[in-house]
């Protein structure tokens, strides 16, 4: 059976908070800037504030979707990998199903 030692596992969460962050940060800003650029008067600038804001909601949700995608696909990788491998348990080797 295929474990992720406790230093690997700590690494990859990390690395993905960090890379939470750093979306939530890039289109948090443009959110903001979105929103006061949606607060003027002038109906040009409104619309664009309204699409700065529109597309940096799509950016995190894009961001998010991504961090998913990723997940799922190094946990495939991680199983994958891990099937491929030979068994070391005793009980299989001794009955011949290996």
């Amino acid at each position: 059976m295929a474990t992720v030692n406790v230093v690997e596992g700590v690494r990859y969460g990390l690395d993905l908070i960090v890379y939470i962050f750093i979306i939530g940060i890039a289109t948090g800003i443009g959110m903001i800037l979105g929103i006061a650029l949606g607060m003027v008067d002038n109906i040009v600038i409104t619309l664009i504030g309204s699409l700065l804001g529109l597309a940096s909601f799509l950016a995190f949700y894009a961001g998010m979707m991504g961090i998913l995608y990723k997940v799922i696909a190094d946990g495939v990788s991680v199983g994958v990998q891990a099937a491929n491998e030979p068994s070391t348990d005793p009980e299989t080797t001794l009955s011949g199903r290996d």
